[in-house]
């Protein structure tokens, strides 16, 4: 009996040994010369701490191969001289946090992350190209607030919730265009992004409501998808340089005539855009003008 013991012990001992051999597959080394981490193995880098290439390293790359599934939460939060990083398409997870405040230029998600979690690349100065993929389903609350190098974006029609302030303070974003797929666009997620002028609307929206692309003060073009039946008033209040809606010719509810929104059948004046300047005369056959049609154009003088 105590030699079955013994010999069961000696095999628990060497699982175990087993076990520790393989959570340490998954390590990490920096070259110093060009100041790039390699991390390598399986699994989560939760596995391994951060605290060694942050406190002793200034990293400028980051290559994660493949086998790597998740980055932990604040990985490399902090990592100011980061500017690249290589995602395996073995990733499925980055967690909240991780690329904060770095110096971060470009980041290509792979397709197997579907969540961009809460602050992932939270002020992000240097961040100006960032490539999301088909499949992607939420970005999570302020996940790009502060990245004021970035100049555009594709929201993939995958895209089903976008949290609030996920886009807040882009400061240098110029265009935004939302691809087919999606059919609730976000509120409030780009406020105070200053130099926003183009927006497209995709043709799977069919409501545009008042909380959407309010106070956008450089906006001058939205164009609008063949989908859309319902334009509510306050939409695009506070966009003062709007000067133009174009609106597809295949939508059934709207048209757009020189820039200003009116029913399909022309009777109905909709909306001028909040920067018309001088004066406007409606288009022969116009019946109705809307109720707040002129609302906020403090350009328009008669």
């Amino acid at each position: 009996m105590k030699r079955v013991f013994l010999c069961l012990l000696f095999l628990l001992c060497l699982m175990s040994a087993a076990v520790t051999a393989q959570a340490a597959e998954t390590d990490w080394y920096v070259d110093e010369v060009t100041k790039t981490l390699y991390i390598n193995g399986h699994g989560s880098t939760a596995d391994i701490k951060p605290d060694g290439w942050k406190a002793e390293f200034n990293i400028h790359s980051v290559v994660i191969g493949e086998g790597i599934t998740a980055i932990a939460e604040e990985a490399f939060s902090g990592c100011l001289y980061l500017e690249t990083v290589q995602l395996p398409a073995s990733l499925t997870q980055i967690g909240a946090r991780a690329f904060q405040n770095t110096g971060l230029t470009e980041i290509v998600i792979p397709k197997g992350v579907k969540v961009i979690d809460e602050r992932v690349f939270y002020q992000c100065d240097s961040l100006t190209k960032v490539e999301l993929h088909d499949g992607i389903t939420n970005i999570g609350y302020e996940a790009f607030r502060k990245c004021r190098s970035l100049k555009k974006l594709d929201i993939p029609g995958s895209v089903q919730g976008i949290v609030t302030n996920a886009f807040a303070e882009c400061s240098g974003l110029e265009e935004v265009r939302f691809r087919n797929g999606m059919t609730r666009l976000p509120g409030d997620e780009f406020y105070q992004c200053t130099s926003l002028r183009y927006l497209e609307i995709p043709d799977t929206v069919e409501s545009l409501r008042y909380v959407y692309f309010t106070h956008l003060p450089a906006l001058e073009t939205v164009r609008i998808g063949s989908g859309l039946k319902q334009l509510f008033d306050g939409t695009f209040d506070g966009c003062t340089n709007l000067k133009r809606f174009e609106i597809s010719p295949d939508n059934q509810n709207f048209c757009s005539i020189d820039g200003v929104i009116y029913s399909k059948d022309q009777t109905t004046l909709v909306r001028l855009p909040l920067g018309y300047e001088g004066t406007y005369e409606v288009v022969p056959g116009t019946l109705t003008i809307g109720a707040r049609a002129a609302d906020g154009c403090v350009k328009l003088t008669g």
